[in-house]
């Protein structure tokens, strides 16, 4: 783990989504993460960690930021 995804675990008390993994909306519906951007920035607050994710249903590619996909998905298991 980088020292930047460090400092999200603590700021988020969560570890970052992992590519490939499959979250479930509040709606009920399921996405795959296909990739964390910013995750290394050095601002933040220009350029805040960003979970683009796709529909597993109708392959739509969505972007949220990791605060708002924290609040809004949970990980399957």
């Amino acid at each position: 783990m980088s020292r930047r995804e460090g400092d999200l675990v603590k700021e988020f008390g969560s570890t970052l989504p992992e590519v490939g993994s499959i979250w479930r909306h509040h709606s009920g519906r399921l996405y795959g993460v296909k990739l964390i951007a910013n995750a290394h920035t050095e601002h933040p607050d220009r350029y805040p960690v960003t979970v683009v994710y796709v529909g597993r249903v109708n392959g739509r590619i969505w972007a949220k930021s990791l605060d708002r996909f924290l609040k809004t998905m949970t990980e399957e298991e």
